[in-house]
């Protein structure tokens, strides 16, 4: 995958490679942190919030741009001559409860409808990649995990020591 510039993300580009694109660069060249970060409880989704907005440098995090004025969106990152992107992210963490996470990942699909300004929605899904996740005594591990998100029509991005899903409109 080609390198992109920093600053104003390319016009050009969809919202969703533009988007994974990014994480493409961010795992790529943090990848030993990762696999380290990505084992540690307590989670690690701020750590990535924060690197998406150094990258995309046009952003706002936990920006107010929903219906409801307690909702925050994670990531809002502004591009000249295109919508800008609203980014829900969610990172798993070693150690949380799968059905718990699915749930939590389902309710903010369903935040991203309710935007109080023109941007393109994306829902952005993070999985560690390994194998103290495949469990073979929890029918509901990792691997099954993954599976939900591709049967629910996201787009699946091998990052080397993670699976990114995303889905757009």
């Amino acid at each position: 995958m080609q390198s992109m510039q920093i600053g104003y993300p390319d016009v050009s580009v969809s919202g969703l490679d533009l988007v994974a694109g990014a994480l493409y660069e961010i795992f790529r060249n943090n990848e030993e942190k990762l696999a380290y970060i990505c084992q540690t409880s307590g989670g690690w989704e701020g750590w990535l919030q924060c690197e998406l907005a150094w990258y995309f440098k046009s952003s706002n995090r936990e920006e107010n741009v929903y219906k409801r004025s307690s909702q925050r969106t994670d990531l809002v990152c502004y591009r000249e001559g295109r919508l800008p992107l609203s980014i829900e992210l969610k990172a798993f963490a070693f150690g949380r409860d799968v059905n718990e996470f699915l749930g939590v990942c389902e309710k903010d699909l369903d935040k991203l409808k309710g935007l109080t300004f023109q941007a393109e929605p994306i829902a952005v899904v993070v999985v560690p990649n390994g194998k103290f996740y495949d469990r073979k005594d929890d029918e509901k591990g990792i691997g099954w995990l993954k599976g939900q998100y591709k049967g629910m029509g996201y787009r699946e991005v091998d990052l080397g020591v993670c699976t990114a899903f995303l889905k757009g409109r």
